[in-house]
């Protein structure tokens, strides 16, 4: 792979709101990232008295979430 290829970014998301009164309402999300062209370092191989090879940019995969929630309190209607 080169530093031209295109990149494969995905997300996926859902929400879920409960109001238990008409003045308040909780919230909790979740969702899920993917990324296949994260950039990083590959680290040199070998010794001062062996063959070397540079240092050179690597991509990996990678995925990661998020969560989180929140409440929304209305003071007047």
């Amino acid at each position: 792979m080169s530093a031209a290829t295109a990149a494969f970014l995905a997300n996926a998301g859902t929400s879920l709101t409960f109001k238990p009164t008409a003045l308040t309402a909780l919230r909790a999300f979740a969702g899920l990232n993917y990324d296949n062209r994260v950039p990083g370092i590959l680290a040199p191989t070998g010794s001062a008295f062996t063959r070397r090879t540079p240092a050179d940019i690597k991509y990996e995969s990678e995925a990661s979430w998020y969560t989180g929630g929140g409440m929304t309190v209305q003071f007047a209607p």
